[in-house]
Order: C-alpha cells, then sequence, then structure tokens
C-alpha cells in the first residue's frame, strides 16, 4: 500500500528535505523499511532452503556415516573372507599335490611291481638253489676251515694240488659218511666246484 507512494516523483528525502526536515526523517525511513522489507522477503525463502538444505545436508551426513560404517564391516568381513579363501586355496592346492604325489608313487610301485613280478620265477629259482646249497654249507665250511689252516702257507699250484687230489677226495670218502649211531651212515654233501 505505500508503494504508491513511493513511486511518486516528489516522495525522495531530497524532495522532502526542501519542504521539512521532520517529514525527510519520515521519508527516508519509509524507504529504508520497505527496501528492508523487500531484502527480508527476498532473503527469508532463502533462509528457509538454508535450513533445509542444512538439515537434508545433515541428514545425507548421517546417512553417509552409516554407510560407510556399513562398507567398513564389510570391507572387513571380506577381508577376513579373503583370507580364508586364500588359506582353502592352499589347503586344496596342498592335498591336491599330495594327491599327485601319492598318485605318482603308486605308478612308480605299480611299475616296480611289475618289473619285479617278472623276477619272481627267477627267486623262485634262487631260493629253491640256496635250499639245496644249504645241506652243502656244514661240508663246504669244513673244507674251508680245513683248506685255511693247513693249505694256506703252500703255493697256489700246490694248494690247487692239495684240494683236488687229497682233501676233497679224503673228505667224500671217508667223513662221507658219519656215523649216527645205528650203523647207518649219514651223508655229507661237498660243493663241487669250490
Amino acid at each position: 500500500d505505500v508503494r504508491k507512494y513511493l513511486d511518486q516523483e516528489y516522495f525522495n528525502v531530497k524532495e522532502m528535505q526542501n519542504k521539512n526536515s521532520a517529514a525527510a526523517g519520515i521519508c527516508n525511513f519509509v524507504i529504508n523499511i520497505v527496501k528492508y522489507y523487500d531484502t527480508v522477503k527476498d532473503i527469508e525463502p532463502k533462509k528457509q532452503a538454508l535450513k533445509e538444505a542444512t538439515n537434508q545436508l545433515n541428514d545425507a551426513n548421517s546417512k553417509l556415516t552409516s554407510v560407510m560404517d556399513s562398507v567398513a564391516k564389510l570391507e572387513a568381513r571380506l577381508e577376513k573372507l579373503t583370507t580364508e579363501l586364500k588359506e582353502a586355496n592352499r589347503s586344496k592346492q596342498e592335498a591336491m599335490d599330495a594327491v599327485v604325489t601319492g598318485e605318482r608313487k603308486l605308478n612308480l610301485a605299480q611299475r616296480l611291481t611289475t618289473a619285479l613280478s617278472s623276477e619272481n620265477q627267477r627267486w623262485a629259482e634262487n631260493v629253491v638253489a640256496l635250499k639245496q646249497k644249504d645241506k652243502l654249507l656244514p661240508g663246504d665250511a669244513l673244507l674251508a676251515s680245513a683248506f685255511v689252516a693247513y693249505m694256506g702257507p703252500f703255493t697256489k699250484p700246490f694248494r690247487v694240488h692239495l684240494m683236488e687230489n687229497v682233501f676233497r677226495p679224503f673228505l667224500e670218502k671217508e667223513f662221507r659218511k658219519i656215523s649216527n649211531g645205528t650203523g647207518e651212515g649219514y651223508t655229507f654233501p661237498l660243493s663241487q666246484n669250490m
């Protein structure tokens, strides 16, 4: 309502000063009050918007803090799970390596068993031969001990002569049968090529 007066040419401080200084003061007051009102009218919505924006910012910061806390917890959990995964993968790799090593050893053992199974017949023949030679052991030990005790100082040709022509025939002839108290003879075998 006051604006219609403000639009008049004479309603300014300079014009009113020429008429009356009190009227100039009132004019100055009215002009400044209207300017203040216009300024407040423009600023008040902005203050309200600033207050709402500040509230929204505070809410957003609270939510951000909450989200950041959740992210930190999730990152800690992710790190823990990653560590557990690495440990599980390491254990799995160790187990797989153990399996590979075991399979390799099993394969080698099977190959060795297969290779040795072909030796089975030869070993069986050797066992039979050793069992037969076991019967010759006492006679061979007697002949060897007599040889060492009595023929050591002689020359090789003479030792061969004594072995082939004296000791062996003597043992074969005289000790082949050793009485076991029944009058029956007990054979005392010797190796043929000693």
